[in-house]
C-alpha cells in the first residue's frame, strides 16, 4: 500500500520588510527577504508607505531578484513614478516579472531540465531595491515596503 503525506498547516507565506530611507543612496537603496527553503516565489508588492520629496524630475522604481542578481524577477525603472517629483504616498504596486524570456525573468517559469528561478530549496535572500533616477534632486527619503508571497512545495 501507497505511503502518503498530507501538509498541517498553510502552504502559503508572506514576507514583508520597509526600506526606510528609500530612493536617496547611489539611486537606489534595498532591503533583503528571506525566501524560506522548498519554497516557490509567486508574487511580489511594492508598497510606498511614505512618500519621498524631491525637486527635480526623476524616474521613480523598483527592482526584485536576488543578492546576486538585483532585478532577476522583476524592474519597472518608472513603476512608482515617471519623470515626476516622487510617488504618492499609498501608491501600490504588483511588480511583475521584468521583460525577457519567460524563463529568465519569471517568479515560477522553468526551462527543460532546469528549476524555476523563482524556487529554492534553500533558505535564501530576495533583494528589494526603490531606485530614484536622480538621487540629487531628493530632498527627503521615502519609506517603501515590499511584502513577497511564497508556496511552500511539499518534500
Amino acid at each position: 500500500m501507497a505511503t502518503n503525506i498530507f501538509n498541517k498547516g498553510s502552504n502559503s507565506v508572506s514576507r514583508s520588510g520597509i526600506i526606510v530611507d528609500a530612493f536617496v543612496d547611489n539611486d537606489s537603496t534595498t532591503i533583503d527577504i528571506e525566501q524560506p527553503a522548498n519554497s516557490i516565489l509567486t508574487k511580489a508588492i511594492a508598497h510606498v508607505v511614505e512618500a519621498g520629496v524631491s525637486t527635480g524630475n526623476a524616474d521613480w522604481g523598483y527592482k526584485v531578484g536576488t543578492t546576486g542578481d538585483d532585478d532577476k524577477f522583476a524592474i519597472d525603472a518608472d513603476g512608482f513614478d515617471a519623470s515626476g517629483t516622487g510617488p504618492a504616498a499609498d501608491t501600490v504596486v504588483v511588480c511583475i516579472p521584468a521583460s525577457g524570456t519567460v524563463e529568465s525573468k519569471s517568479f515560477t517559469a522553468a526551462t527543460a531540465g532546469t528549476a524555476a528561478d523563482g524556487y529554492s530549496s534553500v533558505a535564501r535572500k530576495i533583494r528589494c531595491t526603490a531606485t530614484c533616477g536622480n538621487v540629487t534632486s531628493v530632498d527627503q527619503a521615502g519609506k517603501v515596503a515590499f511584502t513577497l508571497f511564497f508556496d511552500v512545495l511539499p518534500r
